[in-house]
Protein backbone atom coordinates (compact mmCIF):
# COMPACT_ATOMS: atom_id res chain seq x y z
CA UNK A 1 0.00 0.00 0.00
CA UNK A 2 1.62 3.17 -0.88
CA UNK A 3 0.69 6.82 -1.39
CA UNK A 4 -2.18 8.00 -3.45
CA UNK A 5 -1.34 9.96 -6.52
CA UNK A 6 -3.65 12.15 -8.24
CA UNK A 7 -4.36 9.93 -10.78
CA UNK A 8 -6.02 7.03 -8.47
CA UNK A 9 -9.41 6.56 -8.99
CA UNK A 10 -10.10 6.69 -5.46
CA UNK A 11 -8.55 10.36 -5.44
CA UNK A 12 -10.80 10.94 -8.38
CA UNK A 13 -14.10 10.01 -6.15
CA UNK A 14 -13.12 11.54 -3.00
CA UNK A 15 -12.43 14.66 -5.30
CA UNK A 16 -16.14 14.40 -7.04
CA UNK A 17 -17.39 14.00 -3.88
CA UNK A 18 -15.86 16.99 -1.86
CA UNK A 19 -16.35 19.32 -4.78
CA UNK A 20 -19.64 18.22 -4.74
CA UNK A 21 -20.65 18.70 -0.57
CA UNK A 22 -18.58 22.07 -1.61
CA UNK A 23 -21.58 23.10 -4.01
CA UNK A 24 -24.41 22.32 -2.15
CA UNK A 25 -23.09 24.16 1.13
CA UNK A 26 -21.71 27.22 -1.02
CA UNK A 27 -25.42 28.10 -1.66
CA UNK A 28 -26.24 28.43 1.87
CA UNK A 29 -22.28 30.60 2.74
CA UNK A 30 -23.33 32.82 -0.24
CA UNK A 31 -26.78 33.87 1.01
CA UNK A 32 -25.47 34.18 4.54
CA UNK A 33 -22.45 36.61 2.22
CA UNK A 34 -25.35 38.48 0.75
CA UNK A 35 -27.65 39.40 3.70
CA UNK A 36 -24.27 40.33 5.47
CA UNK A 37 -23.76 42.64 2.25
CA UNK A 38 -26.84 44.47 2.15
CA UNK A 39 -26.81 45.28 6.29
CA UNK A 40 -23.26 46.69 5.57
CA UNK A 41 -24.35 48.28 2.05
CA UNK A 42 -27.73 50.19 4.31
CA UNK A 43 -25.53 51.31 7.22
CA UNK A 44 -22.52 52.49 4.53
CA UNK A 45 -19.94 51.26 6.49
CA UNK A 46 -16.68 51.69 4.92
CA UNK A 47 -13.33 49.21 4.59
CA UNK A 48 -11.15 50.30 7.18
CA UNK A 49 -8.28 47.93 6.38
CA UNK A 50 -6.88 45.49 3.63
CA UNK A 51 -4.23 42.99 4.88
CA UNK A 52 -2.69 40.05 3.10
CA UNK A 53 -4.67 36.92 3.15
CA UNK A 54 -3.50 33.02 4.31
CA UNK A 55 -4.53 31.95 1.03
CA UNK A 56 -3.17 33.09 -2.11
CA UNK A 57 -3.89 36.12 -4.25
CA UNK A 58 -6.61 36.91 -1.53
CA UNK A 59 -6.35 39.48 0.68
CA UNK A 60 -8.10 39.98 3.70
CA UNK A 61 -10.91 43.25 3.74
CA UNK A 62 -11.57 44.78 7.54
CA UNK A 63 -14.95 46.83 7.35
CA UNK A 64 -15.84 49.32 10.14
CA UNK A 65 -18.70 47.78 11.71
CA UNK A 66 -16.07 44.49 12.31
CA UNK A 67 -16.90 42.37 9.50
CA UNK A 68 -13.26 41.06 7.90
CA UNK A 69 -13.84 38.99 4.56
CA UNK A 70 -11.22 37.18 2.15
CA UNK A 71 -11.63 38.23 -0.87
CA UNK A 72 -9.46 38.32 -4.45
CA UNK A 73 -9.94 39.99 -7.49
CA UNK A 74 -10.75 38.40 -10.92
CA UNK A 75 -8.22 41.38 -12.47
CA UNK A 76 -4.59 40.94 -11.60
CA UNK A 77 -3.86 42.94 -8.72
CA UNK A 78 -7.19 44.38 -8.68
CA UNK A 79 -7.40 44.79 -4.56
CA UNK A 80 -3.58 46.57 -4.38
CA UNK A 81 -5.71 49.44 -6.38
CA UNK A 82 -7.25 49.45 -2.70
CA UNK A 83 -4.54 50.83 -0.89
CA UNK A 84 -4.00 54.23 -2.02
CA UNK A 85 -7.38 55.27 -0.94
CA UNK A 86 -6.73 53.72 2.66
CA UNK A 87 -3.79 55.25 2.99
CA UNK A 88 -4.99 58.87 2.06
CA UNK A 89 -8.03 57.99 4.39
CA UNK A 90 -10.79 58.35 1.66
CA UNK A 91 -14.00 56.28 2.12
CA UNK A 92 -13.95 53.24 0.66
CA UNK A 93 -17.77 51.71 0.78
CA UNK A 94 -19.63 48.88 -0.61
CA UNK A 95 -21.82 49.82 -3.75
CA UNK A 96 -23.10 46.64 -4.88
CA UNK A 97 -23.20 42.71 -4.21
CA UNK A 98 -24.61 40.11 -6.32
CA UNK A 99 -24.46 36.64 -6.53
CA UNK A 100 -22.96 34.92 -9.82
CA UNK A 101 -21.49 31.11 -10.75
CA UNK A 102 -18.41 32.00 -9.57
CA UNK A 103 -19.86 33.39 -6.05
CA UNK A 104 -20.69 36.54 -4.43
CA UNK A 105 -19.21 39.01 -6.20
CA UNK A 106 -18.56 42.88 -3.99
CA UNK A 107 -18.10 46.02 -5.90
CA UNK A 108 -15.98 48.61 -4.14
CA UNK A 109 -16.20 52.45 -5.02
CA UNK A 110 -14.38 55.47 -3.61
CA UNK A 111 -14.46 58.77 -5.50
CA UNK A 112 -14.97 57.64 -9.47
CA UNK A 113 -12.82 54.65 -9.33
CA UNK A 114 -14.16 50.80 -8.39
CA UNK A 115 -13.04 47.19 -7.95
CA UNK A 116 -14.79 44.55 -8.09
CA UNK A 117 -13.75 41.53 -5.63
CA UNK A 118 -14.92 37.57 -5.36
CA UNK A 119 -15.78 36.76 -1.73
CA UNK A 120 -14.19 33.75 -0.88
CA UNK A 121 -15.72 34.17 2.66
CA UNK A 122 -15.73 35.26 5.87
CA UNK A 123 -12.35 35.43 8.13
CA UNK A 124 -11.86 36.84 11.56
CA UNK A 125 -9.87 39.89 12.53
CA UNK A 126 -6.64 38.85 14.03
Amino acid sequence: MGRATPWDPDVDDLTRSLRKIEAEHRGDLDSLLVCRFVQLMNRGSPLRRMSPAPVEHSARLVFADGLSILAHAPEHHGLLRLLTPLHHGSSVVLERVERGPDGVRITLRWGHHRVVAVVTGFDQVD
